[in-house]
């Protein structure tokens, strides 16, 4: 609990007793890169995903899940905050309510979805949930699926989430790190690595992440070797962002990469996909490209239709809001998706942890397994 008389924290912790006595969502959240931390608090809006329309859609903070189309929530801003590493300011209505709680000794309250029934697969049933995959591979079925699963552990005593999730900002500093609690949605902390969608006036920018290995401090980024399968993988992720420009008929983008990055304890290939929207002038490219993307090969395989029927057959629990995607909309002027991976659930009394990986011809079932293990870690080492 290092963090707890801090001033950064005792200012979220102002906007999560706001939230949770207005009835309101929350959530806090830091862009990759950058050391402000944005706060946005409101009373939920509940869409479907045909409802999303980045250009016109009120400013908040943005929720959507792996597959219901139905379950997508949008906070608006009602208040909002940045806090800066010396300062803080607050935007909109409560801001006497707000100054009031700073210093509040109430316990801090999330909303939390009942604990289900620990359905956590072993290594043996994950393996063989894996090599049937390869065998549908094989068979000409789909040529790549990303089989996940998840993992209880117990929430330990005086478990603080604010404090954790100032700790991932401290150690992430390439990613989006976000803690997001509405009464729809429960609470799901994260780190994710990958942009779905991020949108300037000037800008449509996308990614695509794949291959996984543990980062070594011994070995530059520039010299880690890569296998064919997991080169393989990052192509298939590529090529599905290729193929969803070409349905709308774009064709002036840019492509840089692959590349190595680090994400955490983990290295992927990355590669970025930029358009310029200046010389475009597709306004609603940001929404219509969303539409196309998710769920991208990098959660659920390729091709899409025959992948997620695989996954809706063998998989053996809700995704619910894991490899959906969240982040801000028109907020403080940036607009970012993120896809919502390396997250956790907070439940009444478990905390679940989720990975997936991609499988192609050349896995191998028992290093698919090692390999969710890694993904796991990500946010497993904060439990404490």
């Amino acid at each position: 609990m290092i963090k707890q008389a801090s001033k950064v924290y005792r200012t979220l912790a102002a906007m999560v007793r706001l939230a949770h006595k207005n009835n309101f969502g929350i959530a806090c959240y830091r862009l990759p890169q950058n050391k402000n931390i944005h706060c946005i608090c409101g009373d939920i809006q509940q869409l479907s995903r045909d409802q999303i329309q980045l250009a016109t859609m009120d400013k908040g903070f943005l929720v959507s899940p792996f597959e219901d189309r139905h379950a997508t929530v949008l906070i608006p801003v009602h208040t909002s905050l940045m806090v800066k590493e010396s300062d803080f300011e607050i935007i909109g209505d409560l801001k006497q309510d707000f100054y009031n709680k700073l210093d509040d000794d109430c316990p801090l309250a999330f909303y939390r979805n009942r604990s289900t029934d620990d359905s956590a697969i072993t290594r043996e049933q994950f393996s063989g949930f894996v090599q049937q995959a390869i065998k549908n591979i094989q068979g000409q079925k789909f040529n790549k699926v990303v089989p996940a699963r998840c993992q209880y552990v117990d929430i330990p005593d005086q478990f603080d989430l604010l404090d954790q999730f100032l700790s991932l900002c401290e150690t992430y500093a390439d990613s989006f790190i976000s803690l997001v609690s509405t009464p729809e949605t429960g609470t799901w902390m994260g780190a994710s690595p990958e942009i779905l969608v991020e949108l300037s006036q000037e800008q449509f920018h996308s990614v695509a992440l794949a291959g996984t290995q543990a980062f070594r401090h011994d070995i530059p980024l520039k010299k880690v070797c890569w296998t064919q399968k997991e080169i393989e993988e990052q192509a298939w992720v590529s090529r599905y962002i290729v193929n969803c420009f070409k349905k709308i008929r774009l064709r002036e983008f840019e492509e840089e990469g692959p590349r190595t990055v680090r994400a955490g304890n983990l290295v992927h290939l990355k590669s970025d996909f930029y358009v310029d929207r200046t010389t475009t002038k597709f306004e609603h490219l940001g929404s219509v490209m969303l539409g196309h993307l998710h769920p991208t090969s990098a959660v659920c395989g390729i091709p899409m239709e025959p992948a997620l029927a695989f996954l809706k057959k063998h998989e053996q629990f809700d995704r619910s809001y894991y490899s959906g995607f969240l982040g801000p909309v028109d907020h403080q002027d940036y607009t970012g998706l993120f896809v919502n991976l390396r997250c956790l659930q907070f439940l009444q009394d478990k905390i679940c942890l989720y990975a997936g990986v991609g499988v192609t011809a050349d896995s191998d079932p028992h290093q698919e397994w090692e390999e969710t293990n890694l993904k796991i870690q990500t946010l497993s080492r904060f439990i404490n």
